[in-house]
């Protein structure tokens, strides 16, 4: 066997080239897995810092909930009502408010949260009646209320409040008009 032809044959070439990538291929793993773990160490420290200060916010509302009383059904013995809540949505509808992003650090992870100072303006017309196809027996306009959901109350930092025909009116917390 000749060993000096060895180095110049393609299939040892194509072996070695071969070999030398499979060798480079084991410290392209590690940095792989160090990718991988640094990712997963960031999403848990921004979860981490965000869960303090309150999570993704979607505002929805004003909006105005009338319950009433309506008839279910007719019998022998008379008439079976259940209660039922109308929805009324303002004519007009303005937000503003003035956003500002902090940076919060937590080791080499930054996090980025926001804070929101919001003013909402609208105005509602309310109808005598309530547009239902059945028949109605009391609408309760003096257990009227207003609604908003906020999805996530811990980041809220002030009480909020409402102008109301130039009556100033706090929100209470609650789940009315979930049912």
């Amino acid at each position: 066997m000749n060993f000096s032809n060895l180095g110049r044959s393609t299939m040892v070439r194509i072996l070695t080239i071969g070999f030398l990538i499979l060798l480079l291929l084991i410290p392209v793993e590690f940095v792989r897995g160090l990718i991988i773990e640094r990712m997963d160490r960031y999403n848990e420290t921004v979860s981490e810092i965000s869960s303090r200060w309150g999570g993704p916010q979607t505002i929805q509302g004003p909006v105005i909930m009338v319950p009433f009383q309506r008839v279910t059904a007719r019998t022998k013995e008379g008439v079976e009502v259940a209660m039922d809540q109308a929805y009324f949505l303002p004519e007009d509808l303005a937000y503003s408010g003035d956003l500002q992003a902090q940076t919060r650090k937590r080791g080499i992870y930054e996090a980025v949260l926001y804070t929101l100072d919001l003013n909402v303006k609208g105005s509602f017309s309310l109808p005598t009646s309530i547009p239902y196809r059945g028949e109605i027996t009391r609408i309760f306009w003096d257990q009227a209320v207003v609604l908003v959901a906020i999805p996530d109350t811990r980041g809220i930092k002030d009480q909020l409040a409402m102008n109301w025909n130039g009556v100033e009116r706090s929100f209470l917390p609650g789940t009315a008009g979930s049912e």
